[in-house]
C-alpha cells in the first residue's frame, strides 16, 4: 500500500511537530521517530531538556534541535517538599523518580512557547503515531487556539481526592497538544509555572491555567491520545504509553522486534527493561 503524505506546501511550511527529551527518556527517540516518519514529513523540532551527546546527535540528524538545558524553568523547587509528599506523588505518577523528572516536565511550556511553527503539535516521546498528522492542524482556528484530550475520569477523581484538582476542574492530558503560536493558553501555562506554585506535573498546571482563565479549547477525541491500558486500542490514531507499565510495553515491543538477533539489542534497552521491572515490582510491595 502506498504511503499517503500531506503535500500542501503552505501547511508544510507553517506547521510542525515539537517534543522534548532529557537523558532518562532519550532511549525512546528512535522508537518515536520510527513511527512518526512512516506517515509524516512535517518538520520536527526536538527540545533538549538535558540529553547526552548521543541524544543530541540523534535529534540534530533527524530534525531541528533547540537546547533548553541552560534555561531555568523558574518552577517550584521540588527540594522544598517533605519526603511524605514526594512519596505520595511518586505513587500518583507511577514513577519513583518523579523528583528527577519534575524539572523536565516543567520545561514543556517553555518549549511550546519557543515553537518555530505557526501551528504546532506537541507530542510526548512515549506516543506511538499511527496516522498522518496533517488533519489535526486544522482542529484549531482563530477562536479556539488549543486542542487536547481529557484524562480518564478515575485519574482526575484520584487527584481531586488528594487536593491536586478543584472539584469542578477538568483534568487535561498534555501528551498531545495542538496549538497556535502565541496561544493564550500556552502563555498562561508558562506564567503559572513561573509563579513557583507547586503542581503535581505540567498537565495539572496547564489544566489550572485553562480553568482559571476560562480559556476555550477543543476537546480531542481519546482516539488521538489513547492512554495505554491492558486491553489496547487497535484503532487508536496515537497510542500514549505513559507511566511505568507503558514504558515496559514499549520495551517489550522493541525486544520482540529483535528476538532473532538478541546480540544486536542495545545494552541500554536491557538496562531500561530491568529498571522498569524493578520499579513495577517495588510498586506491588
Amino acid at each position: 500500500m502506498k504511503k499517503q503524505f500531506i503535500t500542501n506546501k503552505k501547511k508544510m511550511n507553517s506547521c510542525g511537530v515539537i517534543c522534548g527529551c532529557d537523558q532518562k527518556q532519550e532511549w525512546l527517540l528512535p522508537w518515536f521517530f520510527e513511527h512518526y516518519q512512516k506517515l509524516n514529513r512535517f518538520p520536527i523540532t526536538f527540545f533538549d531538556f538535558g540529553m547526552t551527546d548521543q541524544g543530541k546527535n540523534f535529534c540534530k540528524t533527524h530534525g531541528s534541535y533547540i537546547s533548553l538545558q541552560e534555561i531555568s524553568n523558574s518552577s517550584f523547587n521540588f527540594n522544598e517538599l517533605p519526603k511524605e509528599k514526594i512519596e505520595e506523588l511518586s505513587s500518583l505518577c507511577h514513577l519513583p523518580y518523579v523528583k528527577e523528572s519534575h524539572s523536565s516536565w516543567m520545561k514543556k511550556p517553555i518549549a511550546c512557547m519557543s515553537s518555530p511553527y505557526e501551528r504546532s503539535i506537541w507530542i510526548d516521546l512515549d506516543c506511538k503515531i499511527k496516522i498522518n498528522l496533517g488533519p489535526l492542524f486544522d482542529f484549531i482556528d482563530q477562536k479556539v487556539e488549543i486542542a487536547l484530550a481529557k484524562n480518564r475520569e478515575f485519574i482526575g477523581s484520584s487527584l481531586r481526592l488528594h487536593g491536586y484538582l478543584y472539584p469542578d476542574e477538568e483534568h487535561l492530558n498534555s501528551g498531545v497538544i495542538i496549538f497556535k503560536k502565541n496561544s493564550i493558553a500556552i502563555q498562561k501555562w508558562l506564567e503559572l509555572i513561573q509563579e513557583k506554585k507547586f503542581f503535581k506535573g505540567d498537565e495539572e498546571a496547564l489544566s489550572r491555567a485553562i480553568y482559571l482563565n476560562q480559556i476555550p479549547y477543543i476537546e480531542l477525541d481519546p482516539h488521538y491520545n489513547y492512554v495505554f491500558s491492558e486491553d489496547g486500542a487497535q484503532d487508536a490514531a496515537i497510542e500514549h504509553y505513559c507511566c511505568c507499565e507503558g514504558k515496559m510495553t514499549i520495551l517489550h515491543q522493541l525486544f520482540q522486534n529483535h528476538q532473532n538477533e538478541l546480540d544486536r539489542i542495545d545494552p541500554c534497552l536491557v538496562n531500561k527493561m530491568q529498571e522498569y521491572i524493578n520499579l513495577y515490582l517495588n510498586r506491588q510491595n
